[in-house]
């Protein structure tokens, strides 16, 4: 019995779902041909031409029509099957209504897997060679059509104006055309009673004047006033060339793609190649920064860019021996003094704090630093750069080392080579921070590229998946409203899918912002509706007993009947 039922039920889905599925297409069509009529007429297009443009754009449509027409036939025909009581009698034989709805969700399934092979396949082909057909008709110019009363500039370096036009014989009456000095030719000025149109090829137009004077503007070859020569004809013939006014095709091949005209794999694979690149510009960053050295120090020359000559005439070799003690010195050596330096002041670091400490915020040394974009940090009570330098005059003066906030300037002993050592650090604190600023720039937008992609190819599965969806919606609606009529179906359908569509559109924005994940947000709505439809399936397929308004009616019931 329920087999039977069954078909019945997919017989009752298909009028429906076939007059959804051609009017929605209808209404597709028609917005289309509204939005971009302006780009068609006036041309001169081959009909052929016009019909690929519509044939290749009809692919979306199907996208879009076919989920909408699943949803407003499903309404249909459960809202029919509760209408006429078929609902009461299948619970009176025992049968559970959500069994009903098992046929029409497996053809949804169906319908989800076709649409997203679709999607896959024939979608981004139809997308490139509808967009490429969309580039030559707008880079096509308009076609020769003169009105009346009306400038027309549609060929290079001539404007024309008709006063009258008679449309039985073709004739112009009261014409003025503008023709601008181009190569050979000179400006002038024509105006004649009367003309008429000759075609001799597509290519070639020919304008015969009749009745009319001519003013020619001769260059004077250098002079500073042109000569200007004027004169009457009865017949004078123009011809002009037309060919830059027909339309001409690209290979659709030729031109790029974008995410709607590219397969998901395509797009996958230009995701990870946009992640390679990201990871390549990391370790070019790292390296540029210097974090992949322990003492990023050691690789520079430590001789002062200009000593102190009395430092040096009074010591000749001190700041070379201290260069040459602080480069034999080891890490380990380094790290012995400094953890002496601090045990000395009654604290205990480990050896990361060191370091932290000893580089503090200039960069100086290693990952652990962060960069400072001022050098020197200007702490209350320690030595800034101004301090720094008041030191270093004083330094100069007493020939002692100065004292520093930061560790690693107090293990050497030369007060100018301390300020050298700052002033690298400093400026090494200001170049990790332009780097900086341009890797997070780049990785930043690489990301919102591969967000695009993803977005796209999450797009190819939930808009189909809508099919299922909306199969479990309407189904409990129709059983549950007991109204099968085109006009409600099309009344709740409508707000439905005026809520998904929203939430798509919506979510595509949100994750392009990087605010959601892409997945997310081309999924979240379906997540919504799917356990709304499961809820409303388990309201349907509850006993009827325990359905609070049927307690209410049996109550009803029993208090009419005569005690």
């Amino acid at each position: 019995m329920i087999q039977r039922y069954s078909l019945d039920i997919i017989k009752k889905h298909t009028g429906p779902f076939l007059l959804c599925f051609f009017s929605l297409m209808l209404l597709l069509l028609m917005q289309f041909l509204v939005l971009h009529v302006d780009h068609l007429v006036g041309k001169g297009l081959p009909f052929a031409i016009v019909a690929e443009l519509i044939l290749t754009n009809l692919a979306y449509m199907v996208v879009l029509a076919v989920p909408m027409a699943v949803l407003v036939s499903t309404v249909i025909a459960f809202g029919k099957i509760s209408e006429w009581n078929e609902l009461t009698a299948i619970r009176a034989a025992g049968i559970n209504p959500v069994r009903l709805i098992y046929p029409i969700l497996g053809i949804s399934v169906l319908f989800f897997l076709g649409l997203a092979a679709f999607s896959n396949e024939v979608l981004p082909e139809a997308n490139h060679k509808a967009r490429s057909l969309f580039i030559d008709i707008r880079m096509a110019k308009p076609g020769f059509d003169l009105k009346e009363g009306v400038f027309y500039e549609g060929i290079n370096g001539y404007a024309f104006l008709v006063e009258e036009i008679d449309h039985e014989s073709g004739t112009l009456y009261d014409l003025t055309i503008l023709q601008e000095a181009r190569d050979s030719r000179n400006r002038a000025f024509i105006k004649a009673k009367e003309g008429r149109l000759q075609s001799e090829n597509e290519r070639i137009l020919s304008l015969i004047l009749e009745d009319g004077q001519m003013i020619r503007y001769v260059s004077s070859g250098g002079r500073n006033e042109d000569t200007i020569e004027r004169s009457r004809f009865s017949t004078y013939r123009m011809s002009f060339d037309l060919s830059e006014l027909l339309f001409s095709r690209v290979n659709p091949e030729q031109r790029s793609r974008n995410d709607r005209t590219m397969s998901a794999r395509a797009m996958l694979a230009v995701a990870d190649s946009i992640r390679t690149q990201t990871e390549r510009e990391f370790q070019r960053f790292l390296e540029r920064s210097g974090q992949k050295q322990t003492m990023p120090f050691r690789r520079f020359d430590m001789t002062p860019l200009s000593p102190r000559s009395s430092f040096q005439s009074e010591t000749p070799s001190t700041a070379q021996s201290d260069i040459q003690v602080v480069e034999a010195q080891g890490d380990t050596q380094i790290e012995a003094q400094v953890e002496a330096q601090v045990e000395a002041q009654g604290e205990t670091l480990t050896n990361a704090q060191i370091d932290t400490r000893a580089v503090g915020e200039t960069g100086i040394a290693g990952e652990t630093g962060t960069a400072d974009e001022t050098g020197i940090a200007e702490e209350t009570g320690t030595t800034g750069e101004t301090g720094l330098a008041d030191q270093t005059r004083i330094a100069d003066q007493t020939n002692t080392p100065l004292q520093s906030t930061y560790l690693a300037l107090n293990i050497l002993d030369d007060p100018y080579l301390q300020k050298e050592i700052a002033d690298r650090a400093r400026n090494s604190s200001i170049r990790y921070d332009s780097e900086f600023v341009q890797f997070q720039g780049n990785t930043r937008h690489n990301r919102s590229r591969v967000t695009k992609y993803l977005v796209e190819v999450h797009k190819k599965w939930s808009i189909p998946f809508a099919s299922v969806i909306f199969v479990m919606l309407g189904a409990p609606i129709g059983l549950l409203t007991r109204k099968g009529n085109l006009g409600f179906a099309a009344l709740v359908s409508a707000v439905i899918i005026a809520i998904y569509f929203s939430s798509i559109i919506q979510g595509e924005r949100l994750a392009d912002r990087l605010v959601l994940t892409p997945f997310w947000g081309m999924w979240g709505i379906n997540f919504v509706l799917f356990f709304l439809g499961l809820g409303l399936m388990g309201w349907v397929g509850r006993p009827v007993e325990r359905i609070p308004w049927f307690k209410r009616q049996q109550s009803n019931d029993n208090a009419l009947k005569p005690s």
